[in-house]
């Protein structure tokens, strides 16, 4: 049984681990397409990436029941801050790893919002929506 159970774990860690290779495939592919991979840092717009944080903390509010726990949330870039919430930090730049990095700390307040939902702490639909859905499009 113990054989069993060990190498139902394997396969669900190998799971996690391809739909993770999955997601930073697509953010990265949405970077690139958003703001383009070739051209100089310092000179590349991404224009949309503070949308797609709007829209996460637009979501987290409308998931709260009383929609007033995410009054303040702002997203920090990831690496900053761990990819907590916190009180500041995503900023309009052309600067393609901050741009990357706003987007890799919205999808860790996604992730959180899904660890919170399991405890029946959040109620909507937020924390089923995908990733993608918050990405920059155009």
């Amino acid at each position: 049984m113990e054989k069993y159970s060990d190498a139902s774990s394997a396969r669900k860690v190998a799971a996690v681990w391809i739909a993770l290779v999955v997601l930073l495939g697509y953010a990265c592919t949405g970077i690139e397409s958003q703001c383009g991979s070739e051209a100089p840092v310092d000179t590349v717009p991404c224009p949309n990436y503070e949308n797609c944080v709007d829209k996460v903390i637009t979501a987290l509010q409308n998931a709260t029941p009383n929609k007033k726990d995410f009054s303040y949330t702002r997203i920090y870039p990831r690496g900053t801050y761990g990819g907590v919430t916190g009180s500041a930090s995503c900023y309009p730049t052309t600067d393609v790893q901050h741009c990357q990095d706003c987007l890799d700390g919205a999808k860790d307040v996604l992730d959180g919002c899904k660890s919170y939902a399991a405890a029946g702490s959040f109620v909507g639909d937020v924390c089923t929506m995908s990733y993608a859905q918050f990405l920059p499009h155009e």
